[in-house]
């Protein structure tokens, strides 16, 4: 029975000695340190939506997202360059999206959503971004949330 028992300790011990150890180099992925060192563009928000209307707090939501993902993956926002994101379609369905899908049920998630469609131009090319919102608990805040975060995943990675 104390055999067995030493046995289990040595080897948990084993494996807490396993996690504990960091490695001694990482290799580094060369785009990365390149892109790091070259920096994305900053961003430029455009509407051509016709008459949508667009509060500031959803263009600052974006812009914020965008250089907060920039700053997480460690990389550098350019002043000199820009990345153009062409709002083509919004909707914000405002603070009665909880009443409407209160009242409307399952079919306020299909017609009732929040929505930015967009057409982001850098150097890297032109890409279509979109992101919706169909749940009641779900704002246009983590809608425009997630545009700057495709924003910069689009222009870091291409």
């Amino acid at each position: 029975m104390k055999s067995i028992y030493l046995a289990c300790l040595f080897s948990f011990q084993l494996i807490l000695l396993g996690c504990s150890n960091t490695p001694t180099s990482v290799a580094q992925n060369p785009k990365e340190k390149s892109l790091s060192a070259e920096g994305v563009p900053s961003n430029a928000i455009v509407f051509d939506c016709g008459q949508c209307e667009v509060s500031r707090d959803v263009v600052k939501r974006i812009s914020e997202s965008y250089m907060n993902a920039a700053g997480a993956a460690g990389v550098r926002v350019s002043a000199s360059e820009t990345a153009t994101l062409r709002i083509e379609s919004f909707s914000d369905r405002g603070a009665g999206r909880l009443f409407i899908a209160a009242v409307a049920g399952p079919l306020a998630m299909i017609f009732h959503v929040d929505r930015i469609k967009g057409r982001l131009s850098s150097r890297a090319g032109e890409f279509q971004i979109e992101e919706t919102a169909r749940f009641p608990f779900v704002t246009i805040d983590t809608v425009a949330k997630n545009v700057g975060e495709a924003a910069f995943k689009q222009v870091a990675h291409k």
